[in-house]
């Protein structure tokens, strides 16, 4: 009777911990090209995105990007040179970033992956990057910039894969250095998917539920006795 007590609290609380991460924003890019994203440029690029309810967790962020010119087999294949990104997540403010970032978050070399698709003769990378959570108010815009500085590089440049628009269709800020105005442009949106944690049920319901069926167990037992 213990050990099956202990056993079925043991998977109430699992049951009642695990998540597991899904994409909770996509933004659809269909790749066709690419806005420099970069203090070298220099220039920077924020897209929006809004989250629902209950999928308004960060956890991992996937985007794409090129370095122009290319530069995929003479200095990126070398581990000296390694990539330089931060995240910086902004407030809305009239349909355009917030001047300065909610939040500012280095993240470094994450690694990249040859997606084997070249945007005007340049390779086109894949990154992604596991965070701690960001949780931000659900169906609320948010920009989200993704920043590579390529000071390091004495060939290339980085720039941010997008889909282009011959007649709007985007939301792109973007601006030449930190803190000043976000000029917008209907003409690109940025290659961005966004995933986090999906919970299931909480542990003390099911918890409950064993415990009155191993006590239910242990009634009828007592009547049969």
């Amino acid at each position: 009777m213990k050990n099956m007590l202990r056993l079925l609290i043991a998977l109430g609380l699992v049951w009642g911990v695990a998540a597991h991460a899904t994409v909770i924003y996509e933004n659809g890019a269909t790749v066709n090209n690419a806005v420099f994203s970069d203090p070298n440029t220099p220039q920077f690029i924020a897209d929006d995105f809004r989250l629902s309810h209950g999928l308004n967790s960060i956890t991992e962020i996937r985007w794409t990007g090129v370095y122009a010119p290319n530069a995929s087999t003479v200095e990126k294949n070398f581990s000296t040179v390694e990539d330089n990104f931060w995240f910086q997540l902004f407030a809305d403010v009239s349909g355009a970033p917030a001047l300065t970032p909610m939040v500012s978050l280095f993240v470094g070399d994450p690694g990249r992956t040859d997606m084997n698709i070249d945007i005007f003769s340049n390779d086109l990378f894949e990154y992604s990057v596991t965070i701690a959570p960001i949780i931000v108010t659900p169906d609320t815009t948010f920009w989200l910039s993704i920043i590579n500085d390529t000071s390091n590089d004495a060939v290339s440049n980085w720039a941010w894969a997008s889909q282009s628009f011959d007649f709007g269709g985007g939301n792109l800020a973007q601006r030449t250095s930190e803190g000043s105005s976000w000029f917008l442009s209907s003409s690109f949106v940025q290659d961005l998917t966004i995933s986090g944690p999906v919970g299931i049920p909480e542990p003390a319901p099911i918890v409950l539920l064993a415990m009155g069926f191993v006590g239910l167990i242990g009634y009828r037992k007592l009547q049969d006795s």
